[in-house]
Formats: structure tokens, C-alpha cells, sequence
């Protein structure tokens, strides 16, 4: 541009297929983990088609260590509610971080970094 700003660039949107092939989970697993909140609401294209975000693989690939480890949906469950507080949290965003560390110490599973963290 020419004021010397770059445009920031969005992660490209992926397709169920490309998500279900990058992280070995099928397009039922998706779906029914969008559906039990284990992920957030999935944008959709004019045709209302998933359009998942490329950012949100990390997060897809937190919950498969924990399902590894055998955690229950509802304790997964857990760890996508603090997630999503700390993303909305605005004064008080060091709490849910510290419950999602606490809980990663028991289970044994090491949180995803970066922004979309928990």
C-alpha cells in the first residue's frame, strides 16, 4: 500500500475434507465436536458450506492429545469453556488461563500455545 501499511493477511479458510485430512479426525468428529462446543461455531459460506479457519488446527490438535489420554467429552467440555472465557475475558483473562494450566498439570496434556490458547 502506499501509506506504508501492510494489509494484515487471514489464515486461509479450509474445507471439512482439508481439516478431516490435516488432523485425521473425520467430518462426523467435526461435526459433533462443533455440536458438544469443543469448537467454536464453524463460519459458513453463502452456500452453507463449513468454512473453518486454518488458525484453529492447534486447537483441533489439543483436543486429540486429550481424547488420547482418554478424557471424557464433559472434561473436554471443560477446557473448551475456559478457552472461550479467556478469548471473551477482558480485566480478568489470568484466571481461566491459570484453571486451563491447573487442569493440564493433572491430566498431564500441555495446553496449545499462541493466540487462540487457552
Amino acid at each position: 500500500m502506499s501509506d506504508g501499511h501492510a494489509l494484515k493477511q487471514e489464515p486461509p479458510a479450509l474445507t471439512i475434507t482439508q481439516v478431516a485430512a490435516r488432523t485425521g479426525l473425520s467430518a462426523d468428529t467435526l461435526r459433533y465436536y462443533e455440536r458438544a462446543g469443543l469448537i467454536e461455531r464453524v463460519a459458513r459460506t453463502p452456500h452453507g458450506h463449513r468454512s473453518d479457519a486454518a488458525s484453529d488446527l492447534g486447537w483441533l490438535e489439543f483436543l486429540i492429545r486429550l481424547r488420547e489420554t482418554g478424557m471424557s467429552i464433559s472434561r473436554m467440555q471443560q477446557y473448551a469453556r475456559l478457552r472461550s472465557s479467556d478469548a471473551s475475558a477482558t480485566c480478568c483473562g489470568e484466571a481461566p488461563r491459570r484453571a486451563a494450566t491447573s487442569l493440564s498439570v493433572r491430566s498431564g496434556v500441555k495446553p496449545p500455545s499462541g493466540k487462540n490458547a487457552a
